[in-house]
């Protein structure tokens, strides 16, 4: 990952690039044990795209996020006494991170992406059971998300389909997840089907949590009815 992430900048560097982005602020207010405290931060976001020629993109973003304020906290200070927990003190501290940093590619008959690039998955606004590749915070559905390191196929088929391949890669072939999506419309309706495996961590009764391969299919479908807006997704 080390090698693709000095070669990626290296491309963006030698080419026209794109630099969009935004700046956050938050400030907060909290009262604990009698006492009130302020903390927040400001952040940074910078999202660059180069297009080397026609058919290569390369795109990543820096995130830069300084804190103020209280930024020293003890995780008994937020659970009931009653729960007899020690004393756990945990610090943030300033961070500069990549979001995403991937190369798409265009060919003939398909393209490519590698990289930490963004996925998105299904059509639900605070749940999507069918992507397997991220988890929506619930307080915040519409919030950015950090890619993921996959390899994706997208390979155009039928009349406006598109079958998208997304293989992310773990230490054995088995323990990756891989997922296979058929995109079509109908009408005034968009509609996927979906089939693919992924470990996932489950509870066990002996060593406490255990991996469990499982296999899935689904399939979601979004447009309009008479007027109305109509979407949904199954797993």
């Amino acid at each position: 990952m080390i090698w693709l992430i000095i070669f990626l900048f290296t491309v963006i560097a030698s080419a026209q690039v794109d630099i969009f982005g935004y700046y956050e602020s938050e400030y907060d207010h909290i009262q604990l044990a009698n006492k009130s405290y302020n903390f927040g931060y400001n952040k940074l976001r910078l999202d660059l795209e180069s297009r080397p020629n026609e058919n290569v993109m390369v795109g990543a973003n820096i995130n830069f996020q300084i804190f103020h304020g209280k930024q020293e906290w003890d995780i008994v200070d937020f659970i009931p006494e009653y729960l007899e927990i020690d004393s756990a003190p945990f610090s943030i501290s300033d961070s500069m991170y990549l979001d995403n940093i991937y190369l798409r590619t265009s060919f003939q008959r398909f393209d490519f992406t590698i990289g930490k690039q963004p996925i998105s998955l299904g059509t639900g606004y605070a749940w999507n059971p069918l992507d397997i590749f991220n988890r929506k915070d619930l307080i915040d559905p519409t919030y950015e998300q950090a890619g993921i390191n996959a390899l994706r196929m997208e390979i155009p088929v039928m009349d406006g389909g598109t079958l998208d391949i997304i293989i992310e890669p773990d230490s054995t072939w088995d323990m990756s997840s891989k997922l296979i999506q058929l995109k079509s419309s109908l009408g005034s309706f968009d509609f996927s089907l979906n089939g693919g495996n992924q470990y996932h961590l489950i509870p066990d009764g002996n060593s406490g949590y255990a991996y469990d391969h499982v296999f899935f299919g689904g399939g979601s479908i979004v447009g309009e009815l008479w007027e109305f807006g109509l979407w949904g997704e199954t797993l």
